[in-house]
């Protein structure tokens, strides 16, 4: 047992390079809300910076958060219980602001400052009236980090009082944990906040690279073999499900406290780490690989033969061949079948209604089911350099790469069709997910003022659950 659990730890100590899992999630989010009834209607609502929040409601949110811990202890595998000295009280020290000791206490990077911002969408580029730089809004180590590729809606800075509207908040804030919300947070970090936050050692990922730290936080292996958890338990230390239900409950507290801003801010939080788990490297370790294979690659490793190494980079490019290829091919113009599956609401109804299982059992569990066929389609869809050739690095080899550029000779009919019904799965998701928050404020009267609170659709559709 021993030697293949080093087998794994060893594999896994490669994965910072796999660490983002949509290149853009505030374009998925535009395209899946766009026409969304419950938020396309929906009146602009007062900008509020994130301290003014966090001192008009400290006394709730010290509730709050205890009642969150709670559920943690109770519902993650192997959770690491917050310390004491952490548990917010609504009470600011003369060494640390109110806004600081909320950040502690849902751990998350103490030196994230959560400017006011927009992303707009690229048809929006002659609202660029105040442009906001790329290193306020994330940390700063990262902006040259070169696993961290983004393509770039332009970025508005937005004031305390402006008006905006619920879909610009959302898919806003649905790119932000990429910034560096996740960073570094784990003991073995080399940072004081990791040695403070009692995480315990980071699980999986090279602790040594510094955007591998967020892994445990955006992904969730919760379908291998029984065999593959019995010689690698710290695969089951996933946080991913923690932070989806944490920023939901804070998004439904800050909707019944009057502040919809950060309701619909902290709801983009969550809707990322639900949109992470749609996509197929996020859910499995090694598709259309078998454990034979990866143990065999491991124990050449002791001969010196690199072949560990060339499967772990073949996965890498792979996952960023599907991330390179969807982030293109939405930017497609005229009739784009790929934004239109990401708007399809014709299955949003057919599906379990939206509750803590539905990240893991729905979203995760489908999203694993398709993972063999898309590692296959992109195999078989690209050229033999960007996914079979390990000494290729991608976004390292060629930093600017644009695979539908270079596809456009190749027949991707294969590699559509099996995009098109992962990109109706994260439209899917995020429609529920955005669908029972509101619902679920409708619901307790905290929105009954809002027009959509008293138009709804489809009376089996996903309202409220016993989440």
């Amino acid at each position: 047992m021993r030697p293949i659990f080093t087998l794994f730890l060893s594999l896994l100590i490669f994965f910072p390079i796999t660490a983002s899992a949509w290149e853009l999630h505030a374009g998925l989010t535009y395209a899946a809300l766009r026409e969304m009834p419950e938020i396309k209607h929906k009146s602009v609502v007062p900008v509020e910076s994130l301290a003014t929040f966090v001192e008009k409601e400290k006394d709730g949110l010290a509730l709050l958060l205890q009642q969150h811990e709670t559920w943690a202890k109770k519902n993650i595998f192997a959770y690491a219980a917050l310390p004491n000295t952490l548990t917010f009280t609504g009470q600011a020290t003369p060494d640390k602001s109110l806004q600081t000791a909320f950040q502690e206490s849902i751990r998350i990077n103490p030196l994230m400052n959560f400017p006011l911002f927009l992303h707009l969408e690229e048809n929006q580029k002659n609202e660029m009236y105040s442009p906001i730089a790329k290193k306020e809004i994330m940390l700063p180590l990262l902006i040259h980090e070169p696993s961290l590729r983004f393509l770039h809606l332009p970025l508005k800075k937005i004031n305390p009082s402006d008006k905006v509207s619920p879909l610009q908040i959302i898919a806003t804030a649905a790119d932000e944990p990429d910034y560096g919300m996740d960073i570094n947070l784990w003991e073995d970090n080399n940072t004081w906040f990791g040695m403070l936050y009692r995480l315990g050692k980071q699980p999986y990922g090279n602790s040594t690279v510094i955007f591998s730290s967020q892994i445990p936080f955006h992904m969730g292996f919760f379908y291998e073999a029984t065999s593959i958890y019995l010689v690698a338990p710290f695969l089951k230390q996933t946080y991913v499900e923690y932070r989806i239900h944490l920023y939901l409950t804070l998004a439904e507290f800050a909707f019944k406290t009057g502040h919809p801003y950060w309701g619909y801010r902290f709801l983009g939080w969550s809707l990322h780490y639900l949109q992470d788990l749609g996509q197929p490297y996020h859910s499995t370790l090694f598709p259309n690989y078998s454990a034979n294979i990866v143990i065999f690659a491991h124990l050449l490793y002791y001969l010196h033969c690199p072949l560990q190494q060339h499967l772990i980079q073949l996965i890498t490019n792979r996952h960023f061949a599907l991330e390179n290829y969807t982030s293109f091919s939405l930017l497609r113009s005229g009739d784009n079948p790929f934004v239109a599956a990401l708007n399809d609401e014709s299955n949003d109804y057919i599906v379990i209604p939206y509750s803590d299982e539905y990240p893991r059992h729905f979203v995760a569990g489908h999203s694993h089911a398709l993972a063999s066929t898309v590692d296959s389609a992109i195999k078989n869809t690209f050229a033999e350099k960007y996914v079979r050739d390990p000494h290729y690095l991608f976004y390292t080899t060629e930093p600017d790469i644009n695979l539908v550029a270079v596809s456009q000779q190749i027949n991707t009919q294969k590699l559509d069709s099996i995009l098109i019904i992962l990109l109706q799965d994260v439209g899917r998701n995020t429609r529920n997910l955005v669908r029972y928050a509101i619902s679920h404020s409708c619901d307790t009267g905290l929105l009954a003022t809002d027009s959509t609170c008293n138009k709804r659709k489809d009376p089996e559709a996903p309202l409220d659950s016993s989440r």
